[in-house]
């Protein structure tokens, strides 16, 4: 009976495999279904941000056969610009940006699930520890950021693929990988900047870590995997930026301020988003703590770079609990391989992480404790019950006053934006 039972336990990654995948899946149908072949006109999950990146993406296609085109209100970064572009290419059928977003989900769980074997030196994880790594990355809370139309997810999981490639390098000696993980940390940082930071911290720590200086093929290589993503992303972003006209970039560090102002602001945030992985390390480290167990090979990294995210997101003046998101695949990372060995801490992460998904803060964004509530009502309920909206922009002229869409004319407006998507397309 028991030998039968150990038997049906093996099969559970694959199980849970599978689950993260069809979840994957689901989420890209249902990305498809609520862009109804006109993205931009009825995907009810934009933000202003969200218009910018697809008439960003409309540009590009344009661009690479004509000149006289209307000067863009902000230029994003041109990875995920690219995406939408190919997807408006498919007739803004949702098809390219769903794909992503599968994509994104299911390899953030697998890069993750490789990065946590490296670092607890196991090669079959066990499925307790698999299964709070597959609610962690889909239906926890933090997780509403994947439904916006935003680049966010995929620099994440770009910048995950990034050191899973370093780990692969490091073990095997292969250029192929030495070359992955150059390119995955270069696509990250052109697609949102605070995550080559991430790259940069971990991957130092795993190279000297593992004394492999010397099996890089010598100092020039080893500098390489730190020099080329940074000399390339300067260049990159130098060309970028001088191939198109625009009024304005992101500001990714003049809106750094020392200063205490979201401390009321993150009270909230933490809490509700990342309380369990915090409390999941508060427990490891006081109740269970034994010094030569707790530093795996990669504790020290995790710890460092989920520290710096909230430093940077703490400090960075703009509000919006997104930016929690760029914290959240290394400290779930940093929580699970601290208790890789304990089943039942892994377990109570599972019940815990399925509570906190009941956790329905009135605005996602900016959430207010007296709007918290405990509800079925949450955001993948409420995603994947969703239904797509009629924007009017197919009737609508550039400009367009009637339409409540265009009101804001502002130079980071979001009618300003789609005044410009409608001249694009008239082209």
């Amino acid at each position: 009976m028991y030998t039968k039972f150990n038997s049906n336990l093996n099969y559970l990654p694959r199980i849970i495999n599978l689950i993260v995948a069809l979840f994957s899946i689901a989420f890209a149908v249902q990305f498809i279904n609520l862009s109804k072949s006109d993205l931009l006109n009825h995907y009810p999950y934009i933000t202003p941000d969200g218009y910018e990146w697809y008439t960003n993406g409309v540009y590009f296609f344009y661009r690479l056969f004509e000149e006289n085109l209307p000067q863009l209100t902000v230029l994003r970064p041109p990875t995920f610009v690219i995406f939408t572009g190919l997807d408006f290419l498919l007739g803004s059928s949702g098809y390219v940006l769903g794909c992503l977003f599968a994509f994104s989900t299911y390899y953030t769980y697998y890069f993750s699930l490789k990065i946590i074997e490296f670092s607890t030196k196991t090669t079959n994880p066990n499925w307790a520890l698999m299964t709070a790594l597959a609610l962690g990355v889909t239906i926890a809370p933090i997780n509403y950021v994947k439904v916006y139309l935003l680049a966010d997810f995929l620099a994440n999981t770009l910048a995950l693929g990034s050191i899973y490639f370093i780990i692969k390098f490091t073990n095997t000696n292969l250029n192929r990988f030495y070359w992955l993980c150059i390119l995955f940390s270069l696509l990250a940082g052109l697609t949102q900047t605070y995550t080559l930071l991430s790259y940069l911290l971990i991957s130092l720590y795993i190279c000297i870590y593992c004394g492999n200086v010397y099996r890089l093929n010598g100092i020039l290589k080893f500098s390489g995997l730190f020099f080329i993503p940074i000399i390339g992303y300067i260049l990159l972003t130098y060309l970028w930026r001088n191939s198109v006209s625009y009024l304005m970039t992101p500001e990714n560090f003049t809106l750094l301020k020392f200063t205490t102002r979201n401390v009321e602001f993150y009270k909230v945030v933490w809490p509700v988003f990342i309380w369990v992985p915090c409390l999941i390390i508060i427990i490891r480290s006081a109740i269970i703590y034994r010094p030569f167990e707790i530093i795996h090979t990669l504790t020290i990294p995790l710890f460092i770079t989920a520290l710096s995210l909230m430093t940077l997101s703490f400090f960075y003046q703009w509000q919006e609990s997104r930016f929690t998101y760029y914290v959240w695949p290394w400290l779930l990372i940093l929580s699970l391989q601290l208790i890789s060995r304990f089943k039942s801490l892994l377990l109570f992460t599972s019940l815990a992480l399925i509570i906190s998904s009941f956790i329905v803060p009135k605005n996602y964004w900016e959430p207010k404790p007296k709007e918290i509530v405990l509800s079925t009502k949450n955001w993948i309920q409420q995603y994947f019950s969703a239904v797509p909206i009629d924007r009017k922009l197919i009737k609508c002229e550039p400009g367009c006053p009637s339409n409540t869409w265009m009101a804001d004319q502002n130079h980071h407006g979001t009618g300003k934006t789609l005044s410009i998507y409608l001249q694009l397309l008239d082209k």
